[in-house]
């Protein structure tokens, strides 16, 4: 099966043999910004950068099973930028972004309009421990021990450690992006 995310906040399943629409899943606003099969490949997480939800699908049913709402502070977020099953698909890693009304020392230009979080979900219950509020430019990879993950911020790459909440110096042989 291949999944594809829409800019309508729908989500197409296609037979991966043929290309074939086969289901397709409703209930996001905005664009899809992230898909995620839980390990077993029975559900699929989602997330789309209007509706700051986390949206959990039954695949065989192509049925919306749990919403997850992201918020910090009493704050809702702005944007969910991404969601990955971890485990055996118990709980998820989000990056999300609240809005966040900063101003520079001279009131005359404003700051970056947002915070980043980076989230642990239990999804039986539907909370979540906060893990850290960082410049997340993308989280890269978890490893299969899922202890580890990897995520681009400040520039580098940087090891975090889940079990921990440690952030571990940039990987090695990272360096800068530049733009000319």
């Amino acid at each position: 099966m291949v999944v594809t995310g829409r800019r309508d906040g729908c989500i197409d399943l296609l037979a991966s043999s043929s290309g074939a629409l086969t289901k397709t899943l409703k209930g996001h606003t905005g664009t899809i910004t992230s898909l995620s099969f839980s390990p077993d490949g029975t559900q699929l997480a989602s997330t789309a950068d209007e509706d700051a939800h986390i949206r959990l699908w039954d695949i065989a049913r192509g049925r919306c099973t749990v919403v997850l709402k992201c918020k910090h502070n009493g704050v809702r977020a702005s944007s969910v930028q991404r969601a990955i099953f971890l485990d055996n698909g118990e709980r998820l890693l989000s990056h999300c972004l609240t809005p966040k009304e900063a101003e520079t020392a001279d009131h005359a230009t404003r700051e970056k309009e947002h915070q980043e979080h980076l989230d642990l979900w239990d999804i039986k219950s539907k909370t979540f421990d906060p893990l850290f509020v960082m410049d997340v430019d993308f989280v890269f990879a978890v490893s299969p021990q899922l202890n580890l993950f990897l995520v681009g911020a400040m520039d580098k790459l940087h090891w975090v450690d889940l079990k921990t909440k440690k952030i571990f110096a940039p990987a090695k042989g990272t360096k800068p992006t530049t733009q000319r």
